[in-house]
């Protein structure tokens, strides 16, 4: 099993819960960027449980190149006084991982051999594909993603280390020249589609497929410069 420290990516995410407004900030090391993973917190998961993933949508809200830099800003913005505000998922001080002991070369084998032949993955993420096509969120979850959204400001260091971390994957790049591009949503102009993903509570990635798409299904979705 590969080392979390030996993995491609290194970035903090943040899990909104669309119906209540409520977000679990967390760090994650892997080399699948669009992985399904939303975070392991316990009120996250009993959050997921009741609304369901397909109501929980992550985004990455700064890379890193390594490991240990990602824990200790980690440390940085999961304080005492995150933790307090009431829309917080989170139970624990960030930077734990600075004092977890190391999981024993056994234990890594035994949990190797547990998760082998598990089917369940791709089939979660079929799902959550099929309920998510077409799906419009209420003016109500579009706040509450607003205003969870609130308070998060990133540093120089840490957009310095973002772009460090974006420029290592192509597809990254090919990711920020879409979001650059205006689109128009049910005749609504936005400048860019972060913006559009923020007003509308709908990921990025969904968006620019959704205005790539030729399907008739998607026709208030679209491209500026396509129209």
């Amino acid at each position: 099993m590969q080392k979390p420290n030996q993995r491609k990516y290194h970035f903090i995410y943040k899990t909104v819960c669309l119906p209540t407004g409520k977000f679990y900030v967390g760090m994650h090391s892997t080399d699948l960027l669009d992985d399904s993973y939303l975070g392991s917190g316990k009120r996250l998961s009993r959050s997921v449980k009741k609304h369901g993933r397909e109501n929980h949508k992550r985004e990455i809200i700064e890379s890193f190149n390594d490991r240990l830099s990602l824990i200790a800003r980690e440390k940085e913005i999961i304080t005492s006084e995150l933790i307090k505000n009431p829309l917080c998922m989170n139970l624990i001080l960030g930077g734990a991982a600075l004092h977890r002991p190391a999981t024993s070369e056994e234990t890594r084998a035994k949990l190797s051999k547990a998760g082998k032949g598990r089917l369940h993955t791709e089939l979660h993420k079929a799902r959550m594909s099929a309920a998510l096509k077409g799906r419009k969120h209420s003016p109500e979850e579009i706040e509450n993603h607003r205003k969870a959204m609130i308070g998060f400001k990133w540093s120089e260091e840490a957009l310095a280390n973002r772009k460090a971390g974006q420029r290592q994957s192509k597809k990254f790049q090919e990711h920020l020249s879409k979001i650059k591009r205006a689109v128009i949503i049910h005749d609504i102009e936005y400048q860019d589609v972060r913006s559009a993903s923020i007003a509308l509570g709908i990921s990025s990635s969904t968006l620019e497929k959704r205005c790539s798409s030729k399907s008739l299904s998607f026709t208030n979705f679209r491209y500026k410069d396509n129209s």
